[in-house]
């Protein structure tokens, strides 16, 4: 321990920024409590060892000075940043809880602030200890100010950490002072804790390279770089190396804005959404073959992308070309991935009608649940015909047939036919294929993987195999024949598909027949034991539910029940019309199962023939 540092001396006449090269704020909440129970269970006198801190000294003649005079030392933060943000917001927390909790300490909370938050420069504006990549530095700024918290809902999801992490900070500290009898003491000791007891091992960088090496295999405390991250960090990185005048970094500054703002707002903010986008991206636009793709280490060494002696000016084009193009797309992704938004497929909207077709679509798509093989298809539509929503839609049906019948029905994997359909998503983008081809080409390969007669066995299997509630696809299908009845009376569902999603299998699925039929004369007068096992399961016997704990194993005329009594929950006042449209059978028996089971079956025929 006797090479380390203090907090103190780590922020003594230093100030430090986050380059853009650099992830935006990450910590969740789990993160920050560790943190503060780190400083809070501290043993008293001893130090605590909290990690490694590298910094990349800022070369150059200027040196930051604050109003007495004092030169400031300027660094990039390689790693640590997590730390050091987070303690930024501790010390402006114990500096607004002593001007609450012990205001006769006024001046040690002040030195706090100017200490370890933001002193005041020779131009008398605030000189940050800290300043954040350009993705969040003015809500950081904004956060940390003696004032009110940024106003509104956080623009991106570092945003919200940022506020969350301060939030949770101040409450805790509010905590222990109201629960303590001397809260000026208290918050005394904290901050001494921080400043003298807990430890840094400091690196300082002696030659720029050393950064490209050490920020891809450097994190803060069990939080790895995501692939979005990662290619973010190379495309600022490689804009240092180009021996060219370049505005890189602020085409990737603006692009990366672009995305998270569009991903936080269709909550796709999961390292696996991001991917999915990644992915998608690429594989339209530079590589279709699935095996190829690395992460952000395929972008990294695509030809295209690489540095190259005496190339820097195409090279510069490449990877312009690439953060254009990956923000271009993100909107199109998130369109596709999460459609039910309010402001989902805006390019559309001058077609009102054909815009809330598309989006009915592309829901029934997501709700089968196999994306990876059909996003890069619709991102690649939606760029080569922009605008146009009825090319857009007939792609939709085609692909919500293709993965209806590959996927669901005939229960290939997902990777079933990703290739020739990556592939064809490739040459949209390359303007190889007209849109005939496109349709023609997801026709075909909808034939080669489940043609007509392959549908038409595998819905017969399921019958065969009568165990149609362990099906994966049983809930949409299930839907959609809610769909279609509201439609043959004009209307559309009153139950919407998320009630039924979130639901679990045994809460939305009644089998009118019950499960459990002991003690019952109505159910054992009509089916024997063989019966009950044939017939519990099919299709014919099953549908979609809100009340499937109130009608437990009662007799088909209980479950009916009538529409005279309002309040009797029974299949005749239900919301949705699966249930409603079983009242017209008068009793309930294997002919009638399969009757209503051969109706399903035809209708499902129809739905998703060719």
């Amino acid at each position: 321990m006797s090479n380390t540092i203090t907090m103190q001396e780590l922020f003594d006449r230093k100030v430090f920024e986050v380059p853009d090269y650099q992830r935006s704020y990450s910590w969740e909440a789990k993160q920050v409590r560790d943190f503060l129970e780190d400083i809070q269970f501290m043993s008293p006198n001893r130090r605590h060892y909290t990690g490694t801190v590298v910094l990349d000294p800022i070369r150059g003649n200027h040196q930051p000075t604050d109003r007495q005079g004092g030169h400031y030392r300027q660094f990039h933060i390689v790693d640590g940043q997590q730390r050091l943000t987070t303690s930024v917001l501790l010390f402006h927390a114990i500096s607004r809880a002593i001007m609450r909790f012990a205001p006769h300490e006024e001046e040690l909370a002040n030195g706090i602030y100017r200490n370890y938050v933001a002193t005041v420069g020779r131009n008398k504006q605030p000189l940050p200890k800290v300043s954040l990549n350009s993705d969040t530095n003015d809500f950081f700024q904004g956060l940390v100010d003696n004032g009110a918290p940024p106003e509104g809902e956080p623009g991106i999801s570092a945003h919200r950490r940022l506020k969350r992490a301060s939030e949770q900070i101040h409450q805790r500290l509010n905590q222990l002072c109201e629960e303590d009898s001397d809260p000026g003491k208290l918050l005394e000791d904290l901050y001494t804790r921080v400043t003298n007891q807990m430890h840094f091992t400091l690196y300082e960088t002696e030659d720029p390279e050393e950064v490209g090496i050490i920020f891809e295999v450097m994190n803060d405390r069990g939080k790895p770089l995501t692939e979005l991250e990662k290619v973010k960090n190379f495309l600022i990185y490689a804009s240092t190396t180009l021996d060219v005048p370049n505005e890189l970094r602020d085409v990737v500054d603006r692009a990366w804005s672009k995305i998270l703002g569009t991903l936080m707002g269709a909550e796709l903010e999961s390292s696996t959404d991001e991917d999915l986008f990644l992915r998608s991206n690429w594989r339209y636009r530079y590589d279709p073959r699935p095996r190829d793709w690395k992460g952000a280490e395929s972008v990294k060494q695509h030809p295209n992308l690489r540095v190259h002696r005496d190339q820097h000016d195409d090279l510069l084009g490449q990877l312009t070309g690439y953060t254009t193009g990956l923000s271009d797309s993100c909107v199109a992704y998130a369109d596709a991935v999460n459609p039910n938004r309010s402001d989902s497929f805006k390019s559309f909207s001058g077609h009102s009608k054909l815009t809330a077709m598309v989006k009915a679509w592309n829901s029934k798509l997501v709700r089968i649940n196999v994306l990876q093989p059909i996003v890069p298809i619709l991102m690649a539509v939606r760029e080569r015909w922009r605008g146009d929503a009825p090319k857009y839609l007939e792609v939709l049906r085609l692909c919500e047939r293709f993965s209806f019948r590959v996927y669901a029905v005939k229960g290939s994997r997902s990777d079933a036919g990703q290739q020739r359909l990556f592939s064809l998503a490739h040459r949209i983008a390359l303007r190889q294929v007209g849109f005939d081809d496109v349709k023609s080409e997801i026709q075909d390969e909808l034939r080669h993987r489940c043609n007509e007669v392959e549908f038409q066995r595998s819905l017969e299997q399921l019958n065969v195999d009568a165990d149609w509630y362990e099906w994966d696809g049983l809930k949409y299908m299930l839907y959609e024949y809610e769909t279609h009845l509201a439609e043959l009376s004009g209307q559309i569902p009153e139950v919407d598909w998320e009630a039924v999603r979130k639901t679990d299998r045994q809460k939305s699925i009644e089998h009118v027949l019950p499960q459990n039929t002991s003690d019952n004369d109505y159910w054992n007068q009509r089916f024997d034991q063989e019966q009950h096992e044939r017939w519990v399961h099919d299709i014919g016997n099953l549908t979609l539910t809100l009340s499937n704990s109130s009608y437990g194993n009662k007799d088909f005329h209980a479950k009916k029940g009538s529409v005279i009594d309002p309040t009797l929950r029974c299949y005749a006042n239900s919301k949705l019309y699966c249930e409603r449209d079983l009242t017209k059978w008068d009793d309930w028996t294997p002919e009638s199962i399969e009757a209503r089971g051969s109706e399903i079956m035809a209708w499902a025929r129809k739905r998703w023939a060719d």
